[in-house]
């Protein structure tokens, strides 16, 4: 098994995907959350997770007992890897992170970034409609899961083409049947950013 290297960086691993995406990370960086403690980070993904943004730890148990603190300054935690000598985080991967993250920044979400409220949703063609608004789809896009399908993986029906990543909420007072379909829904794209494609979905109460 490859141990990793102290060369490769946690910036280095994600710095491609990030920069396709538009995303500000720098690392390592020290922050001081209080006199007698300063914690050090492998990187901050800036605006994601909170305001300032999230600081991405090596697996440890050390900021746990500082959350309070860091948010505060507008920051919060994660923590990931270590990661090997020459690996990189997929696009994929970083849009599922960032997509459960979401946008907390200053300004608009990034275009990539798609924010749907789903209150009132009743049936599943609430759901295509509004993920077709929001892919830019025309109107007479199918209304069923292999035209989904063929709609994110870049089938060039739509609009907007992946990378994206969706957020959906007020989702909790959707019937057992509803939410038995965002189920599928949620396969649909996790298949999808398993073959490759760029996208992800997360489906919030």
């Amino acid at each position: 098994m490859c141990e990793p290297t102290a060369k490769w960086t946690y910036v280095q691993a994600w710095e491609r995907s990030a920069k396709v995406l538009g995303v500000q990370i720098e690392g390592p960086v020290r922050v001081t959350v209080s006199p007698d403690v300063v914690l050090e980070a492998e990187m901050l993904v800036q605006g994601f997770g909170a305001r300032r943004g999230t600081l991405v730890f090596e697996l440890t148990d050390r900021y746990p007992p500082f959350f309070d603190l860091l948010h505060k300054q507008g920051l919060t935690a994660s923590s990931f890897g270590p990661y090997r000598d020459g690996e990189v985080c997929s696009l994929a991967y970083l849009l599922d992170v960032l997509g459960d993250w979401g946008w907390c920044g200053e300004g608009a979400d990034p275009s990539w970034l798609i924010t749907i409220d789903a209150e009132g949703w009743s049936q599943p063609s609430d759901f295509y409609q509004g993920l077709a608004a929001k892919l830019q789809a025309p109107q007479w896009h199918g209304q069923n899961l292999d035209a989904l399908w063929d709609g994110i993986t870049g089938s060039g029906i739509n609009g907007l083409k992946p990378p994206f990543a969706v957020r959906i909420f007020n989702t909790a007072r959707f019937s057992p049947e509803m939410n038995a379909f965002m189920e599928r829904v949620e396969i649909i794209f996790c298949e999808a950013a398993d073959a490759g494609v760029p996208v992800a979905l997360h489906v919030w109460p």
